[in-house]
């Protein structure tokens, strides 16, 4: 596939905006894999000139010393294979990544040791980007340095121990958010004739002449939320977890007369209402995982476990990526991590159980859609599985068959029309020699369903049993 990329705007608990990014598919892509052994490709430079513009570079764990020069529309993703987010290093001259195509995507790479005020860890030079998930450290200057940009997404980075963090010169209506920018030996963000940005959610800490410098007019804050900045004066009187009274962003524009204004400071950086990264890598892993890429999307679901352990998402759809590929021990695994950080959130214990099922676990996997529908009351798979577990233990025991008809009955309650609840409560008939019964469920699942291979067969079957009656 084809990459088009499209900002999308994901809202929290607390209803803010923050900007994530969902991949569309066009024409077939081609991915180009790039590891220090082992893969097609040992220097990410030569897998982005044998690309063509759309296609996909994933970079794997490693250190990279080359200068790479992204000159056509693509898509690269570092991955952790277990020994870290990929290092791209300028070895102390130039600019380890430049971004001189526009419409390009780089997410999950470190870039260090460029040198020069005009280079950067990750130079822009481009338009319509999205640059997230980075880490930009050890930098002579600019972390991340933008020079005549539009409309870039800069979400999610770390732009830290740098002398600029984030730099912006010329550059304009670009999206600068969740980012941290800190311990930089001069300047968190410095703006520098660059106008209309809008900047929210970054925390600014520790910088050592200032956390922002501004001398443009850009937007500071979006929805009622702005930026962390360590060492200002704030009075949080209502603990709301944004400071009282707005920050003027120094030095503002003094010819005329012009100053940047965050109007809703953070209190502290604990009180955010931030997207964190863990989450942003779980998302991208999702959509991978809806996509059929299973082994890939588990290097972000592991990826955002590292960075937040206690996250109970990333670990549920590790469970559901390792069970699409079979691997249902390791599912299990999973699904019990998520449910010992949660043990209230039901969809874990289903899909526990879910895998139960699938080792043949009938007993277990029941109690795990006991917890399940403990929790949630009626929801309607909880009770189909439930069903789907006693019906393969009618054989050890006739009254699962009873019980299983419950459950499906339960459904069927729901959705009458429920095509799957109605061909296994037949089949669970015709088990207990109720063939009248089961063939009526049959009928109705062929009458809404013509082409149904398991009504069809249990027609027949049901057919034949009442001949022989």
């Amino acid at each position: 596939m084809r990459f088009l990329n499209s900002p999308r705007w994901y809202f929290n608990g607390k209803g803010l905006a923050i900007v994530v990014f969902l991949l569309m598919f066009s024409a077939q892509a081609a991915e180009f894999n790039v590891c220090e052994d082992g893969c097609n490709y040992t220097s990410i430079q030569e897998a982005i000139i044998a690309a063509s513009a759309g296609d996909a570079v994933k970079i794997y764990s490693g250190t990279y010393y080359e200068y790479v020069n992204v000159n056509k529309q693509l898509t690269l993703s570092g991955l952790d294979s277990g020994a870290g987010l990929p290092i791209v290093d300028a070895g102390g001259s130039g600019s380890p990544i430049t971004l001189s195509a526009n419409g390009t995507t780089l997410e999950g790479l470190v870039a260090m040791n460029s040198a020069g005020s005009s280079e950067g860890g990750i130079k822009v030079e481009s338009s319509d980007n999205i640059i997230m998930l980075n880490t930009a450290r050890g930098n002579e200057y600019n972390g991340i340095y933008l020079v005549g940009g539009r409309n870039n997404t800069i979400l999610a980075n770390n732009a830290s121990n740098n002398y600029y963090g984030i730099y912006l010169t010329n550059s304009d209506q670009n999206i600068i958010a969740n980012n941290i920018a800190g311990n930089n030996s001069d300047t968190g963000i410095y703006m520098r004739d660059s106008n209309s940005n809008l900047l929210f959610l970054n925390k600014l800490s520790g910088n050592a002449q200032y956390n922002v410098y501004d001398r443009g007019y850009n937007e500071w804050d979006k929805d009622k939320i702005g930026n962390y900045y360590s060492g200002i004066n704030c009075v949080d009187a209502d603990k709301n977890g944004i400071c009282d009274k707005p920050y003027r962003i120094p030095p503002g524009n003094q010819r005329e007369g012009k100053f940047s204004i965050d109007r809703y400071p953070l209190a502290s950086w604990s009180s955010m209402t931030a997207l964190p990264a863990a989450e942003v890598w779980n998302n991208k892993g999702s959509e991978l995982l809806l996509s059929g890429k299973y082994d890939e999307s588990l290097l972000y679901f592991e990826r955002a476990i590292t960075l937040d352990q206690n996250f109970t998402s990333p670990w549920n759809n590790r469970g559901k990526a390792l069970f699409a590929l079979g691997r249902y021990n390791e599912s299990v695994e999973a699904y019990d991590q998520a449910i010992s950080i949660n043990p209230d959130f039901a969809i874990p214990w289903n899909n526990k159980g879910e895998a139960l099922f699938a080792l043949g676990e009938y007993n277990k996997s029941i109690e795990s859609y006991d917890q399940a529908i403990q929790i949630e009351g009626f929801n309607p798979l909880f009770r189909f599985n439930k069903g789907m577990a006693l019906l393969s233990m009618g054989s050890y025991n006739e009254s699962n068959y009873n019980e299983s008809i419950l459950y499906f009955n339960d459904v069927l309650l729901f959705n009458p029309d429920d095509t799957m609840s109605l061909a296994k409560r037949g089949s669970a008939l015709f088990a207990l020699g109720e063939y009248t019964r089961s063939l009526d469920d049959f009928n109705r699942v062929i009458e809404l369903d013509p082409e149904n291979a398991e009504a069809l067969k249990g027609k027949e079957d049901a057919l034949k049993a009442l001949e022989q009656e």
